[in-house]
């Protein structure tokens, strides 16, 4: 006879039972929890791999304009040919009359439109003829998607400080690789699913390039014409000079703006891939060379600054060779007495390395980096370097004497010309400044840049002085007299630097620079020019002084500056010099 269970132990056993669907429901629920909430994301896109494809569309970028709104670069619509190859009927017949269009191989496209996948791109981008040609077959599962294409209205202009985009409109240079981020847009994907027979079909449908989606725009501070002349003036004394190359700065002085930055040999960004990669390089930023003799001008600032020397101070020039240690220093002319200012106007080795020793090497290089020198400006372009100067304890007697006069000591063409504009100024050191504003698709500015100090390096005193002193390098008997312009008063300072090779300074390869500005008392313009490894007119004064004239002349002329009242110049020597404006009417050419 079977016992019967008491209530209590039945009791018992219906919670052990509950008990244990309630735990099979919290398991269950919590696996829910983690495979739809925490493991959503992962186990959605392993769902997508396997039952969707996506097509990448090339984002729209923001136009880049001068400062007077004309296009340096753009973004074009483009006509880019896809197939879907489950709705192609006939992919042998219809390769073999793609494939000539296309200029390839007919089994390759044949591969392509025999492909397993929803959707291929049989080009990118091709040409409007490729395309009417193409749309003339009507072949069906093959067609045209629009994207975006990069475009360069000006060609070569400011192609260094541009740069260019490469396929997958990713900046590569320059601007465009600067502020890739900002310009580049968002790219768009579309989607293809599954349907109830298995095929892919596209959820939003090929729908034509949103522009809504494109990048924001930036506006330069370069002026086109400013840099067509400064380009035009460059290539003419590069070519002179039979030269390697040659850069060439204009800057605002009293805003740091950059209105040109020219380097030669040019090219073109619509075609970069057929110019030699060295051309891409932006000089200006990228290239450190020793300054030579326009870096006496910071030198003896330094000094009048400190009170250390006054313009009538003399000091002996040793009659041009002065031992150093145990090396000699040499002046191009031997020259005895010569007081502070006519140690600029003759540009004296001997005299300039005296100042030197009187200031110091504590101070001197003090001064050298309040001057902007061995640290990046902080301009917004990529690669830029901050030159080198020797640590203090390594700076010899001699290395001292060599940094007064511009030797043993590297810059760049930017700082140079921003260390020249605060002496320009007044005694300001100005930020440089490449892009003027940011604007965002409906017009909205996103980010306005003004002028920005960054430090006061000598008193307006001090640089009244200097910009008389540099006054007379132009005037008769100078250095840089072929600097002058007629109707104009022009401060700047020759040089002619050595370049390292094998060890040891070249006799032959050297770097011939003018950098100054104008009107000397009331500046428009810091211009520097450099000429790399001329071959002929070897010295600052004889090729990069005359370059620096015309291109001051056509700038004057171009912004309306006025004339002013100048200095008696040798009038043979400006008829030497003068040169036909750049003809601006033909610019959308260059």
């Amino acid at each position: 006879m079977v016992k019967m269970k008491s209530r209590n132990e039945l009791a018992k056993n219906i919670r052990f039972i509950a008990m244990g669907f309630m735990v099979l429901f919290a398991v269950t629920g919590l696996r829910a929890y983690f495979l739809q909430v925490l493991k959503s994301g992962e186990l959605t896109e392993i769902i997508q791999g396997q039952y969707m494809t996506s097509v990448e569309l090339m984002p729209y970028r923001g136009t880049v304009y001068d400062r007077n709104g004309a296009e340096l670069a753009a973004s074009l619509d483009v006509e880019s040919l896809y197939a879907r190859p489950g709705l192609v009927r006939d992919p042998k017949g219809a390769a073999k009359l793609l494939a000539p269009i296309l200029e390839m191989p007919t089994q390759a496209v044949y591969r392509i439109l025999a492909s397993t996948k929803p959707f291929v791109w049989l080009q990118r981008k091709v040409t409007p003829t490729q395309a009417d040609k193409i749309k003339a077959l009507k072949i069906e599962g093959v067609g045209f998607l629009k994207e975006s294409q990069r475009f360069y209205p000006q060609k070569e202009l400011a192609a260094q400080v541009l740069g260019f985009v490469g396929v997958d409109s990713q900046g590569l240079e320059g601007i465009e690789r600067q502020y890739d981020r900002i310009i580049k847009g968002k790219s768009r994907k579309l989607f293809a699913d599954r349907d109830a027979k298995g095929r892919h079909v596209f959820v939003e449908g090929l729908q034509p390039l949103d522009q809504s989606r494109q990048g924001n725009d930036l506006l330069l501070s370069i002026d086109k014409n400013i840099q067509h002349i400064a380009e035009k003036e460059l290539q003419a004394a590069v070519a002179l000079s039979e030269a390697k190359g040659g850069t060439a700065i204009v800057m605002d002085p009293w805003t740091g703006e950059i209105l040109a930055s020219a380097v030669c040999p040019l090219f073109n960004p619509n075609q970069y891939a057929e110019s030699a990669r060295e051309s891409w390089r932006n000089r200006a930023v990228s290239d450190i060379y020793e300054p030579g003799s326009t870096f006496k001008t910071f030198l003896v600032a330094s000094a009048l600054e400190e009170g250390i020397v006054k313009p009538s101070d003399m000091f002996f020039c040793e009659n041009g060779s002065y031992r150093v240690a145990r090396r000699v220093i040499h002046d191009v002319h031997a020259y005895g007495w010569l007081d502070v200012a006519s140690i600029i106007k003759r540009s004296s080795n001997i005299g300039v390395s005296k100042i030197g020793k009187q200031l110091g090497k504590e101070q001197m290089y003090q001064y050298i980096r309040r001057f902007g020198f061995t640290a990046e400006t902080g301009i917004s372009l990529p690669a830029e370097q901050s030159g080198f100067m020797p640590s203090l304890k390594n700076c010899s007697e001699h290395t001292q004497s060599a940094i007064s006069f511009g030797q043993s000591i590297t810059v760049t063409p930017l700082q140079m010309v921003t260390a020249y504009s605060a002496i320009a100024n007044g005694g300001m050191l100005m930020q440089p400044q490449i892009v003027k504003r940011i604007v965002d698709g409906a017009g909205a500015v996103v980010k306005q840049n003004g002028p920005v100090v960054k430090r006061r390096v000598i008193s307006e005193k001090t640089a009244g002085i200097m910009r008389d002193m540099l006054k007379q390098v132009v005037a008769p008997g100078g250095t840089g007299t072929k600097a002058a312009v007629e109707g104009y008063c022009v401060a700047g300072k020759t040089g002619t630097s050595q370049k390292i090779d094998q060890g040891g300074y070249s006799h032959s390869k050297i770097i011939a620079s003018f950098a100054g500005f104008v009107p000397a008392d009331d500046p428009r313009l810091a211009i520097i020019v450099l000429v790399d490894e001329p071959q002929r007119m070897r010295y600052g004064g004889e090729i990069a002084a005359p370059a620096f004239s015309r291109m001051a002349n056509a700038m004057l002329n171009y912004l309306h500056v006025p004339p002013e009242p100048a200095p008696v110049q040798d009038p043979d020597l400006l008829k030497e010099i003068r040169t036909e404006p750049v003809k601006l009417a033909k610019l959308d050419e260059a």
